[in-house]
């Protein structure tokens, strides 16, 4: 069926719309009944997903900026359809999770969206802006709904992301100017002839790439933003920083390094470990899930709750 995933994209900006100018009163409602519209979407998404066949499906292949090559490209594949349902699951729970004023649905409505871009893009230039768009709902949501020092821990999250992000876009932007493409599925064929970028400019592009990712992922030393994001988010917020946000940087969901990708794809994969060996053993290594530290976090919260009352 065309046109599902840009229905899907555009349906919680919609929501968002219909929210902003909807009595405060019945705002969350209004939020709540968009994200089930989303989540209708996904699962006929994932009705018409032919899990037999390999590579991209339901793709959309529209112009965007011609000048430079850009396309709105969309599609998902196996992974990318996952992480759509899990993003329709998580953000009604969000939503349900605690009461919240009319600003603040809205800019859960954004999010969902930008997570849905984000998750479907097929090209640099559009995932990052989608995944750009999700960071500033976040911050917005930390900086006016966030707990105790939320101005702190929303300063350092736009710092610390802001900061990943240009370094991401320098690297793919110097590997567009190398072989004049953001396309992952034309890079990635690139990439198995040679290195995208040879010599020192190689090691210089994946330095910035992973230095994004590391930051975005985070792995230490580059996490200490987000302790602070989760503590002081608001429950609902916290939820889908965990849920739905943390998947958009793994960087076991992409292959975007332009050298040596078997590095980004054992950090992943130790990331994942690692969490495994949480839950098995109780250790706490340094880069500790999100989960268990997004637990751990809403466990204090829930503490301090019911102290006060």
């Amino acid at each position: 069926m065309a046109g599902l995933i840009t229905a899907l994209i555009l349906l919680p900006l919609a929501g968002a719309l219909f929210v902003s100018l909807s009595r405060p009163s019945s705002a969350r409602a209004v939020a709540v009944g968009f994200t089930a519209l989303s989540a209708i979407v996904a699962f006929l998404l994932w009705r018409n997903f032919d899990s037999a066949a390999a590579g991209l499906q339901l793709v959309e292949r529209h112009e965007w900026i011609p000048s430079i090559g850009a396309e709105y490209l969309v599609g998902i594949d196996g992974l990318s359809l996952l992480l759509v349902v899990l993003t329709s699951l998580v953000f009604p729970f969000a939503l349900l999770a605690q009461r919240m004023e009319r600003g603040a649905c809205a800019l859960l409505l954004v999010m969902q969206a930008a997570l849905y871009g984000t998750f479907t893009a097929q090209n640099f230039l559009l995932w990052f802006l989608f995944y750009e768009m999700s960071l500033i709902p976040g911050f917005l949501l930390i900086k006016i709904w966030g707990g105790e020092n939320r101005d702190r821990a929303a300063t350092k999250f736009f710092l610390y992301t802001f900061l990943g992000s240009v370094a991401m876009l320098l690297s793919f932007l110097g590997i567009y100017f190398s072989k004049g493409s953001f396309d992952f599925a034309k890079l990635t064929e690139l990439a198995r002839t040679g290195p995208l970028l040879g010599g020192k400019l190689g090691w210089i592009a994946f330095a910035g790439i992973f230095l994004g990712l590391a930051v975005k992922v985070p792995l230490f030393p580059f996490h200490t933003w987000l302790p602070d994001a989760y503590e002081t988010a608001p429950v609902g917020v916290s939820m889908v920083l965990t849920g739905s946000a943390f998947p958009a940087r793994d960087p076991g969901a992409r292959p975007m390094a332009p050298r040596p990708r078997g590095l980004l794809y054992c950090v992943s994969v130790t990331r994942r470990l690692g969490g495994v060996r949480l839950e098995a053993d109780g250790g706490l290594p340094l880069h500790q899930s999100s989960g268990v530290l997004h637990a751990r976090l809403v466990r204090g919260k829930r503490r301090r709750h019911e102290a006060g009352r």
